[in-house]
């Protein structure tokens, strides 16, 4: 668009343009969607489904997207999820979920789904309600879950996952060490983790664990112990991301302060 601002053609923020002049101009995201059952389900006519349609113990295999809420209730430093869902968490009405995955199912003979959301069981009622609502629907649907709080799991909440067939989520517990947790304001209460990652185990749901290396100021014995975590924990898979500082985080301003 050379003539026009975005801004004279859609009336909406939260986007980044670039200007006749070759430069760009942020404008920031400043009003929310509060009322989440006016979302309609996803279009996905467009799409190829065989991947989806394929066995879903197979690792690589995908499942097609859906989320449960917006938002987190953490602020983790490194984290960006604020910035484009505000800071407040919201969640969908469990039966819109529920239409959102059987319409899949009907129209486009969809069996395997992937809950994309930060912390699916933040509201362990709602969760717990879900998988009650889940257990009605057709048997060979599956479900996973990309990402679930260490903070929330108890055994009414893997009870829940059992319900829904489910026998292995991913966690983030990020790093190993004590002092770092408190730095990027996770805050795990690490022997809590590893007591409940036992928990999981002993309840026999695999667990695939991220961790992230490479913070700023974070020094090598930190780093040690997050890999000797990782490996006391013996987890069925892990994941290590090299600490990425999106702009716009805690974590970008922290680590422009330290290379100015």
């Amino acid at each position: 668009v050379k003539d026009y601002s975005f801004e004279s053609l859609f009336s909406f923020d939260g986007y980044a343009e670039k200007l006749p002049d070759g430069k760009y101009r942020i404008v920031k995201k400043k009003t929310f969607i509060d009322d989440l059952t006016k979302l309609p389900n996803p279009d996905w006519s467009w799409m190829e489904f065989d991947i989806y349609n394929q066995n879903p113990n197979d690792p690589l295999v995908a499942g097609l997207p859906i989320m449960c809420t917006r938002g987190c209730p953490n602020n983790c430093t490194y984290c960006s999820s604020k910035l484009y869902w505000g800071q407040r968490f919201l969640y969908r009405p469990i039966e819109k979920v529920i239409e959102e995955i059987l319409s899949s199912y009907n129209q486009y003979g969809i069996k395997n789904f992937s809950v994309v959301d930060d912390n699916p069981a933040f509201d362990k009622n709602w969760f717990l309600k879900f998988c009650q609502s889940y257990r009605k629907m057709p048997q060979d649907i599956n479900i996973s879950f990309n990402n679930f709080s260490i903070k929330t799991v108890d055994q009414d909440v893997i009870d829940g996952l059992k319900i829904i067939r489910q026998n292995k989520i991913t966690i983030a517990i990020e790093t190993g060490s004590q002092g770092m947790q408190k730095h990027i304001n996770k805050r795990l209460d690490l022997k809590d983790a590893a007591a409940k990652v036992d928990l999981l185990k002993k309840n026999k749901i695999r667990m695939h664990v991220a961790w992230m290396i490479g913070f700023p100021n974070e020094t090598m014995g930190q780093i040690n112990e997050t890999v000797n975590m990782a490996k006391k924990l013996r987890t069925y898979s892990i994941q290590v991301f090299p600490v990425f500082p999106f702009p716009g985080t805690k974590l970008y301003e922290e680590a422009n302060h330290k290379a100015s």
